[in-house]
């Protein structure tokens, strides 16, 4: 019955408190935090792992614009319940293959206040929380959804969640649609600073982003193919590889000393 679920869910919140706490615990200690992001992205994508994911770009995010360890750890739970109101949805939209139509897009944008609503109403969570659960799909421009916030009118963790979210989400698979390479998904990010994102938390995101760790390979547009030797700093876009195949085999280019080569 509906006492039931509610005791199941209210119990599974109280896990994942413990895992946020956790996470903050682990994150908080390290300095010069910076995301090498292909090992997250390599295992399953479901919601969960979609909140985990959420979670943890939030908190660096958190850390990195001062946020203390309360704080951090009320951001860590709002990011992990971020979609919860998803439960609420018909599995029929949820799973559907092809593009949702209007009425059922409407549908699927009432899982923030569902979310919402069922945090207020059923456990004891913080307003911080729950609000940012409620604003994390509003745009900095007042575009979102589901009032039409802009700017500062939403909370700094709402503000925080929303590029996590849109990021993860880019570079997931989806039913519809397969991930996008991640460099793709750093430039929208990148391109919606000040329109859909709040722009200095987009600048701090991309500093503490790295798509292209040690060993990643990657395409230049010389055609050749190389590897990651090196991370030029925090100018992920400009790392030293080593050239593995194609006419420039066996050399090694930095990045950010060759202008007119790029990934």
């Amino acid at each position: 019955n509906t006492k039931i679920k509610n005791k199941k869910m209210e119990e599974n919140i109280h896990v994942l408190k413990a895992g946020a706490t956790d996470i903050v615990d682990e994150l908080f200690t390290k300095k010069n935090i910076v995301v090498e992001l292909l090992d997250l992205k390599n295992i399953n994508n479901g919601l969960y792992q979609h909140s985990v994911n959420v979670m943890i770009h939030s908190v660096i995010m958190g850390i990195s614009v001062g946020l203390n360890k309360i704080e951090l750890s009320k951001l860590a739970l709002a990011a992990v319940l971020h979609d919860f109101g998803i439960v609420f949805m018909p599995t029929e939209i949820i799973n559907k293959k092809g593009k949702l139509t209007s009425k059922e897009y409407r549908i699927v944008q009432e899982h923030s206040k569902k979310g919402f609503d069922f945090l207020r109403d059923k456990l004891n969570l913080e307003s911080t929380i729950r609000i940012a659960v409620l604003e994390h799909h509003e745009k900095y421009d007042g575009s979102g959804y589901p009032d039409g916030k802009k700017a500062d009118e939403t909370h700094l963790y709402s503000r925080i969640i929303s590029i996590a979210n849109k990021f993860d989400a880019l570079t997931s698979d989806r039913i519809y649609r397969k991930a996008s390479p991640v460099g793709e998904a750093l430039e929208y990010i990148m391109g919606g600073g000040g329109t859909y994102f709040d722009p200095e938390l987009t600048k701090t995101f991309i500093k503490h982003i790295n798509p292209y760790p040690i060993n990643t390979l990657i395409k230049l547009n010389t055609e050749d193919i190389g590897a990651v030797i090196k991370v030029n700093d925090n100018i992920f876009t400009r790392p030293v590889v080593k050239i593995i195949a194609g006419k420039n085999k066996g050399e090694e280019i930095n990045l950010l000393e060759t202008k007119n080569i790029v990934i």
